[in-house]
């Protein structure tokens, strides 16, 4: 996973890249940066094998906005949110990808 900050001020974080250290804004965070890490591995290891993915996530008054997308040949999975903290915006995000991967899984094979 690397993670940078774009023009936006948003913090991105790419997957599979594991190569560059953490962005202030999860540094700052602290275990919520975890949380963040595992939830997006886990949400990887359920997508398709060729999937990447992009997070960006922004300070905003009311705590933090988020987008996910993943990316694969078959298909693409985006969500995104607002919440008042990292940990409810990933929730919030991981729970509307894990439905879309869900769906994608019981109609993979008949896509074709």
């Amino acid at each position: 996973m690397s993670e940078k900050i774009n023009e936006k001020n948003e913090t991105e974080i790419h997957y599979p890249q594991d190569h560059s250290g953490d962005s202030e804004l999860l540094r700052n965070e602290g275990t919520e940066n975890v949380s963040i890490r595992h939830r997006l591995r886990w949400l990887m290891d359920k997508a398709p094998s060729d999937a990447t993915a992009t997070f960006f996530i922004k300070p905003v008054k009311t705590g933090y906005k988020g987008l996910l997308k993943i990316h694969s040949a078959q298909r693409r999975f985006v969500a995104g949110g607002e919440a008042s903290s990292l940990a409810e915006l990933m929730d919030r995000i991981s729970s509307e990808i894990k439905g879309q991967l869900y769906s994608w899984r019981q109609v993979r094979f008949t896509d074709a």
